[in-house]
């Protein structure tokens, strides 16, 4: 019998064609594009590496790189202000992930009669992740103008739940449509003031966006990490400021918390503890991550975070000077807020579209590495001639 293979290489230029062309306008989503080193480690491609289960406590026979994953959960621990000896992590598919892991954690040790307190800007994933766990309270507290939890309206819910309820708070360091830093610290000076005490609640810090930038901001102004003690859990992306070809996260939690959940199942089929909510995970994207971040070092970290902020002010300052309202550019954020143009520039630069609290319609850009300012002077030019 004679088999017909099917021959796809010509189909496959075509479409790189076509994403090689796309990379340059895709302006509205956290993401940077530029992740043309990644090639280097095409060849792991020809193995199946199978991240099964818990990187610290796997044991299969599999093919996997729970080794690299360990290193890579420890240098984002120095990096987020953890001593290694009581964080424990993982690397998930993305933020969405890990915030569902933070829930189902949180959930775990408080109970799914818990309230979920978190901002009206949060990423959906969080709500989502609620209903999942079939979380029964959740409430989105209002954001102020730049997009921050409002402490005022947060202080009013707060004074509306008993004292010795159960309360899971999700902040965000840097959420999805302006890039916005919840001020985490006036926000539990406030739950200290209205009575709640640390064993009644949890808190996971959202920093799939900001926690690959507030560690480069040297001046110490930004402190969204484990240097906050009551912060238990934080999640961070890597597709969005580092650069990877598949969408990755960072989950961890400090194991002095972890440990508090008793009777984590051993799952003989892979030898693992069951604490990761994938058995099967990735096990190239947390290798490629891991080398990315060594070779940048700090200082290149901090270098390249200097470069996408100043680059976003700058893009913000030109806005302005061209008559585009609503501008928006929150400090240390590579994300700009501001009056959406028409659809056919919505479209071809891939923006989301955003309904303002006045009614008005906005979007916004992430100036990230693959963006440049000559094709955001080119942007400009089509949203003031069209």
């Amino acid at each position: 019998m004679t088999v017909t293979q099917y021959d796809y290489k010509e189909e496959l230029n075509l479409f790189m064609k076509f994403l090689d062309e796309e990379k340059n306008k895709c302006f509205g989503i956290q993401m940077n594009q530029e992740t043309t080193d990644c090639l280097e480690f095409g060849p792991f491609l020809k193995h199946t590496l199978n991240n099964l289960g818990d990187p610290f406590t796997g044991k299969g026979g599999h093919l996997h790189t729970f080794n690299y994953e360990q290193k890579l959960v420890h240098l984002m621990s120095e990096l987020l202000n953890i001593n290694i000896e009581d964080a424990w992590g993982y690397y998930t598919s993305g933020s969405s992930i890990s915030n569902l892991q933070a829930l189902h954690f949180a959930a775990t040790i408080l109970t799914n009669n818990a309230t979920l307190i978190t901002s009206e800007d949060a990423h959906n994933s969080i709500i989502k992740a609620a209903k999942i766990v079939r979380l029964k309270n959740v409430i989105q507290v209002k954001t102020n103008q730049q997009g921050e939890i409002d402490v005022e309206g947060f202080e009013n819910v707060l004074r509306s739940i008993g004292k010795t309820e159960k309360l899971i708070f999700f902040f965000c360091s840097g959420t999805v449509s302006k890039g916005a830093y919840d001020d985490v610290q006036r926000l539990l000076d406030v739950i200290d003031h209205v009575g709640f005490q640390k064993e009644n609640y949890y808190l996971h810090l959202d920093a799939a966006l900001g926690g690959l930038i507030t560690p480069f901001i040297t001046n110490d102004e930004l402190i969204l990490d484990f240097r906050i003690p009551q912060i238990d859990s934080i999640s961070t992306s890597f597709h969005k400021r580092l650069g990877i070809p598949v969408p990755g996260s960072i989950f961890i939690i400090r194991k002095s918390v972890l440990n508090t959940i008793k009777n984590i199942p051993f799952i003989a089929d892979y030898s693992s503890n069951d604490s990761t909510i994938p058995g099967s995970r990735d096990g190239l994207s947390p290798l490629i991550t891991y080398f990315k971040l060594k070779k940048y070092g700090f200082e290149g970290m901090v270098f390249r975070t200097e470069r996408v902020i100043q680059k976003a002010n700058w893009f913000a300052e030109k806005l302005v000077e061209n008559g585009i309202k609503k501008v928006l550019n929150n400090k240390y954020s590579p994300c700009v807020y501001f009056e959406a143009p028409k659809n056919e520039i919505i479209n071809e630069y891939h923006l989301p579209i955003y309904n303002n609290k006045d009614g008005i319609k906005c979007t916004h850009v992430f100036t990230m590495e693959h963006v440049s300012e000559n094709q955001l002077l080119k942007f400009i030019n089509k949203i003031t001639n069209s």
